[in-house]
């Protein structure tokens, strides 16, 4: 009993010793993995070209096109003493949503620059090049996948950040009201149009002067009119 129990406690720091060993055979700092758990996004936001909110539990009766470009407003912040250089992290986005694929400097409101980000597929990945303390947002321009989502009425966009779920529920403009609207403006233009046109004749009716020609046959059609009468 007492060897079986030996072999166990052996097995257990093999166990442990190997992964040790072979990170630190590849030069990786263990401390760099152990803050790679961590998860330094803290918000996601998605805005139409116009800057409003899109999100049906605050705002319902903003609706968007699917064919529509939106904004994925990406929020982070680190501290110094949690980020090592040259550690990573991403952020996955919901296949619902095509982002476009771009990479450039990550930088903070103080503008300061501390590393770089990075779209590509379905993912966003931050890396810092050095210790750092700040927070800051990236934009990252997006469409919706309309193969996922044709026919919805509304969508749910589900992020994972701090270990906790951030949903958006994205509310779709359905077909009969983009029709209604449609129609809406184009009478208020076909009404616009009507009336300037209308105005611009009464103008030039008024305006135009009644020669001596025109003056001679109204008094004479008066002539007429009045011997007929009597």
């Amino acid at each position: 009993m007492k060897h079986l129990s030996n072999k166990l406690l052996l097995l257990a720091m093999v166990a442990v010793l190997i992964p040790h060993t072979f990170l630190a055979s590849i030069g990786l700092p263990l401390q760099a993995i152990a803050n790679a758990t961590a998860n330094v996004f803290t918000n996601v936001e998605l805005k139409d070209d116009d800057g409003r909110t899109i999100d049906a539990a605050q705002f319902p009766e903003h609706t968007v096109a699917i064919d529509s470009t939106v904004q994925l407003i990406i929020s982070w912040a680190i501290d110094g003493e949690d980020v090592a250089e040259g550690e990573s992290h991403s952020l996955q986005i919901p296949s619902e949503l095509n982002a476009t694929p771009q990479q450039g400097a990550l930088v903070t409101t103080d503008n300061e620059q501390v590393g770089a980000y990075e779209v590509v597929g379905e993912n966003i990945t931050l890396t810092f090049a050095e210790e750092a303390s700040g927070s800051g947002t990236i934009a990252v321009p997006a469409t919706f996948n309309e193969e996922l989502v044709d026919g919805e009425s509304e969508l749910s966009l589900t992020f994972l950040l701090h270990g906790e779920s951030r949903t958006i529920v994205v509310p779709f403009t359905v077909e009969e009201e983009a029709e209604e609207e449609v129609a809406e403006e184009t009478t208020e233009e076909s009404t616009e149009e009507l009336t300037e046109e209308t105005s611009e004749e009464t103008s030039e009716s008024e305006s135009e002067p009644v020669t001596e020609e025109e003056g001679a046959e109204d008094e004479e059609h008066l002539f007429s009119s009045c011997r007929l009468a009597k």
